[in-house]
């Protein structure tokens, strides 16, 4: 009877315990509940399906990126010790699923429990979810602790829960999800600014704390890394200036450390092939004046603006913090200190790294950094450093927030619901275009160019168990198709789209595989590879399949392709940079001081004939050349066969494998070209 009545009272605190969470946590419950309303209104639920692949595939090329990286990392076999190792990817190759940006840590474990999923299976909907709950949740909790919210009444508790919109409108959150996904993992962020807020002082609890954060931060995105380990700094200084001493100050940061190399190491991020870990090419800064001034940056990748009712949430709280002083005095500003030191080391450092070592400042360039090489090759390894901005940004519409609910109760809640208004009317127009694309029939239909019941035929056959690509080009239309066709067969890839690529090796890899061909490969050749056609007659049986040409060694019971010049895609190419010159399938009107290019091929040894079809021709200048990684463009010498109006043909001889091959088209005088086809010939 005794054990009975304590199991009784054990199981009552069991449940006043869970009662009492969630009672704790209702502002923030509600925040995140917030987060999901505005997520279902803007992407609608048919995301949320995790058997709805349509959607990613329409979506474009970095959305079929996550997926079909996760696709293929989930059939590859798994060798110890690299877990998060793909071999299905790059076959025969391994590469990491970290450079798929398949967010990492769902990607193993969702292949963990691959066997109780469907075939056709996917992740990123349920995470978009997840990103917005968890962004209003941890808004709401860090608003709620600058604010003071326990003392401040119903209006600033309820006023936490609304400061979580202006989070949900933050420009970085709605740009990347579905578009960069694993990007769109802000709440990240959010974390980390809670943690230097409200870390517990206990060392074992923070060091546990900030060591989830690392593997939080691998096993979602690589960018956040440098993001959260300044935030850890500011946790530091925070810790040391109330004195809390250096072990409380600085074994979390180590412990942040260690457990995302640990976790880099077991992902295998530091093992595979052709992903160059610190690219020397691509290295874009932001300006730290555009956090605030609209319209100061360079490309759509160092836009770091937060907004313009976020602009107005920091002016107003300005004047908040200035009321806030005067009115509470110097003991106020003595128990502050310790945070307003360490907001400023975070915002200092943050804006540092993402200004890369050229440093710019409102517009105004003021030369580039003398930094020692070992650091410039770590710093550049986060290429696109601007982005570590958003750190920024999001600390100062924290502090913004919370500020304001600070310094009024019904006042300050007002001005923050300004701020939400005008940040939503400067955010309306973009957001009711994401809002139809995603509510759009047609995004969630299955789409495909592969329509010939011979793709069936081949994958019925049995013998083939790999999908070679015979260059390195994800730029055609039907490349992803072909990459879902090959997914869904269980085969492997010889190439895909890698983030951080050594893309010369790759390419030269994919071109080397043609000199050992293999019956259970099926061969694609697109555009310039056709070219292959007649130098690979003989070896390999060709068949055009919904107007691509595919190759086997051993005969398929299907009808032969004959041979035939290859068309350039002239929607392909690319015209002068700012010119009037249009861009179409049919046709291409050179305006008169500008030029095109074609995209580029990759060439094999022999002689090649070039026929370019249209009117005025004769008013053109017209190159033929390859951009090699190293020397730069290299221009070849070509003999001009027939010079007409309306047909230019031309002959050139290469003698060693080129990348990179291209014709370029320029007008010669005041005469406008057409031009309506361009097409190649192996001829020897």
């Amino acid at each position: 009877m005794e054990l009975k009545k304590q199991n009784i009272s054990s199981h009552a605190a069991n449940a006043a315990t869970v009662g009492n969470f969630w009672y704790r946590q209702r502002y923030a419950l509600a925040a995140a509940l917030l987060g999901a309303v505005f997520f279902i209104l803007l992407y609608g639920v048919r995301v949320l399906d995790p058997t709805n692949t349509a959607w990613i595939l329409n979506s474009g090329t970095d959305p079929s990126q996550h997926y079909f990286g996760w696709a293929l990392y989930r059939q590859s076999e798994v060798r110890l010790p690299f877990l998060g190792m793909s071999y299905a990817t790059v076959y025969p190759y391994r590469t990491s699923i970290i450079y798929t940006d398949s967010i990492p840590l769902l990607a193993v474990i969702f292949k963990a429990l691959s066997p109780l999923l469907p075939q056709n299976f996917q992740y990123f909907g349920i995470w978009g979810l997840f990103c917005f709950m968890a962004q209003g949740f941890f808004a709401q909790k860090i608003v709620w602790r600058i604010s003071g919210a326990e003392t401040r009444g119903p209006w600033g508790r309820w006023g936490t829960v609304l400061s979580a919109l202006l989070f949900l409108l933050y420009p970085v959150l709605t740009i990347r999800m579905f578009a960069h996904t694993a990007l769109a993992g802000n709440w990240l962020i959010l974390m980390g600014i809670w943690l230097w807020l409200c870390c517990p002082d206990f060392l074992p609890k923070a060091c546990a704390w900030w060591g989830l954060m690392g593997i939080l931060c691998v096993g979602v995105h690589q960018y956040y890394l440098p993001m959260l380990g300044i935030l850890a700094v500011g946790y530091a200084v925070s810790r040391l200036m109330r004195g809390r001493g250096p072990a409380l100050a600085l074994l979390p940061i180590v412990s942040y450390c260690l457990c995302a190399l640990a976790e880099l190491v077991v992902l295998g991020a530091f093992s595979g092939n052709f992903a160059d870990t610190a690219p020397s090419g691509w290295f874009t800064g932001a300006d730290p004046l555009n956090l605030v001034v609209p319209g100061l940056y360079s490309g759509w990748e160092v836009d770091v603006y937060i907004g313009a009712g976020a602009v107005l949430a920091c002016v107003l709280a300005v004047v908040a913090f200035i009321c806030l002083l005067r009115g509470k005095g110097s003991g106020e500003q003595a128990k502050l200190s310790p945070w307003v030191v360490s907001a400023v080391v975070i915002a200092v450092l943050g804006m540092f790294a993402a200004a890369s070592n050229s440093i710019t400042i409102g517009g105004i360039s003021l030369g580039e950094l003398p930094v020692p090489e070992p650091i410039l090759t770590l710093w550049r390894t986060f290429a696109c450093c601007g982005r570590i901005d958003w750190m920024v940004g999001y600390l100062l519409v924290s502090v913004a927030c919370g500020l304001l609910l600070r310094a009024g109760r019904r006042a300050g809640l007002a001005a923050l619901a300004v701020c939400i208004v005008v940040q939503g009317v400067w955010r309306g127009d973009y957001l009711l275009t994401k809002a139809e694309h995603f509510h759009d029939d047609a995004l969630y239909e299955q789409e495909t160019v592969l329509q010939d019941d011979a793709w069936q035929v081949i994958a019925e056959d049995g013998r083939f168990r790999h999908m070679a690509f015979a260059s390195y080009d994800i730029g055609t239309q039907d490349y992803w198709q072909l990459v879902s066709y090959a997914a869904d067969n269980g085969w492997t890839l010889n190439c895909f789209y890698l983030a951080h690529i050594q893309y010369d090796l790759m390419v030269r890899t994919v071109q080397g595989e043609l000199n050992e061909l293999s019956p259970d490969t099926l061969y694609i050749f697109r555009e310039g590879d056709e070219l292959n056609r007649e130098r690979l007659d003989g070896q390999l049986h060709f068949y055009r399949i919904d107007g691509i040409l595919v190759g086997s060694v051993d005969p398929l019971p299907l009808t032969e392709a004959g041979f035939e010049p290859v068309e350039v895609e002239l929607s392909r190419c690319s015209a002068t940079e700012g010119g009037s010159t249009q861009v179409s399938g049919e046709q291409v009107v050179i305006q008169p001081g500008e030029m095109i290019s074609t995209n580029t091929w990759q060439l094999y040894p022999g002689t090649y004939e070039v026929t370019i079809h249209g009117a005025d021709l004769d008013h053109s200048y017209i190159h033929s050349g390859y951009q090699d990684a190293d020397a730069g463009w290299t221009e070849q010498e070509i003999v001009f066969l027939t010079g007409e109006p309306d047909e230019m043909v031309f002959q050139f001889t290469i003698y060693e494998p080129v990348i990179g091959w291209s014709v370029q088209i320029h007008t010669l005088d005041e005469t406008p070209l057409t031009v309506t086809g361009i097409e190649v010939s192996y001829t020897a």
